[in-house]
């Protein structure tokens, strides 16, 4: 049928000495058809499941992605739990947009969670309390 699509996408590593190859073929997915968009987040989920399992250490040092024009780079989320909002505008470089939801000076919480990878420019949701609330989230 011209209307029925299978997306596929396959994933590989550690990418210079292959342990492990994930191919995911998705029948006819609704909504998006791409396979970077569909089945590209299983093969990561695989891969970061499986991994671990077999011994593989993630590596620190990486080769930076060079990042064409039009293409927004991915960071990584900082940890905002336990500094003030003053402390994180004076450090806080422009990877991000804030918005907050409590009162107070303290960040309790955050969304997404420290360590998560994101589009630059992303919102980080800070949950604030007070100096002495902020031990009882």
């Amino acid at each position: 049928s011209p209307n029925e699509h299978i997306v596929s996408f396959i994933g590989f590593a550690p990418a210079d000495d292959p342990k492990i190859v994930v191919y995911v073929a998705v029948d006819n997915p609704q909504g998006i058809q791409f396979g970077g968009v569909v089945a590209a987040p299983i093969v990561h989920n695989i891969l970061a499941d499986a991994l671990p399992y077999m011994g593989i250490e993630p590596r620190k040092k990486q080769i930076e992605r060079d990042y064409k024009y039009g293409e927004t780079p991915i960071v990584t989320v900082p940890n905002l739990v336990g500094k003030t909002v003053s402390d994180i505008y004076e450090d806080m470089n422009m990877n991000f947009n804030l918005t907050s939801a409590g009162s107070g000076d303290t960040v309790i919480r955050q969304a997404p969670a420290a360590g998560s990878r994101v589009e630059r420019g992303s919102t980080i949701r800070i949950y604030l309390a007070k100096d002495d609330e902020s031990n009882h989230p």
